[in-house]
C-alpha cells in the first residue's frame, strides 16, 4: 500500500508558517468573514508568491511549482467532517500555520461509494461520507510540520478543542500528471 502522508523537512517552516499568517491577515479577508469558516480557500496563488519571499524560496529551491495555493480556516470548536477532495489519487502539500499543534487528522478505510459526490463553490467537486460512516482509522497525523498527504483517502479534521480561536492551515497542489502528485512515496526528503 502507498503511504498516505510523510513529514517534509524544512529547517525554516516555522518562518514560512509566520509569513503565510501574515499573508491571511493583511490580504484577505479569511480572518474575519466568519463565512470563510470551516472551509478550503482557494486563493491567487502569484499574490502569495509576492507577499511569501521565503515560501517562493522553498518551492523555487525545489523545483516545485504550484497551480493552486489555499487556506484552510476552521474553528477549533469545530471539526471538519469526513471527505475525500479527490477521486482520483491526489497529493497535496500542507503547512501548519497556526494553533495546528494538538490536531489531528484522521484517515478512514471507506469505500468511494459509501459517500456522495458533492460540488461546492470553492473547493470543486469532494465526496462527503455520513457523520455515521463506521470506518475504522488506518491512519492519524497532527500538523506539527509541513506534510504531502494524499487528499483522495477520506480524511477528517479535529482541531485542538482546548483552544478557542481559528486553526489555519495552507495547502498547495501540483500539476496533477507529476509524479509527486500521485503518491507520496514519489516525495524525496528536503535537506538544506
Amino acid at each position: 500500500m502507498n503511504k498516505i502522508w510523510k513529514y517534509l523537512d524544512v529547517p525554516n517552516h516555522q518562518e514560512i508558517s509566520d509569513e503565510l499568517y501574515q499573508y491571511a491577515v493583511s490580504q484577505s479577508d479569511l480572518l474575519i468573514d466568519p463565512d470563510k469558516l470551516n472551509n478550503l480557500h482557494w486563493q491567487h496563488a502569484p499574490s502569495i508568491m509576492i507577499h511569501c519571499p521565503k515560501l517562493r524560496e522553498f518551492l523555487n529551491n525545489h523545483y516545485l511549482m504550484p497551480v493552486k495555493m489555499g487556506f484552510i480556516v476552521i474553528h477549533t470548536k469545530k471539526w471538519v467532517p469526513t471527505h475525500a477532495d479527490h477521486v482520483d489519487h491526489y497529493v497535496r502539500l500542507l503547512w501548519p500555520v497556526k494553533n495546528c499543534a494538538g490536531s489531528e487528522t484522521k484517515f478512514y478505510n471507506l469505500k468511494k461509494s459509501q459517500g456522495r459526490l458533492v460540488g461546492a463553490e470553492y473547493e470543486g467537486w469532494y465526496i462527503s461520507y455520513p457523520a455515521d460512516h463506521g470506518g475504522d482509522v488506518i491512519d492519524q497525523f497532527e500538523l506539527t510540520g509541513p506534510i504531502v498527504l494524499d487528499t483522495s483517502i477520506p480524511h477528517s479534521i479535529h482541531p485542538d478543542r482546548i483552544l478557542d480561536d481559528i486553526r489555519i492551515s495552507f495547502t498547495i497542489a501540483f500539476d496533477p500528471n507529476l509524479a509527486i502528485s500521485k503518491s507520496v512515496n514519489a516525495w524525496f526528503d528536503f535537506t538544506r
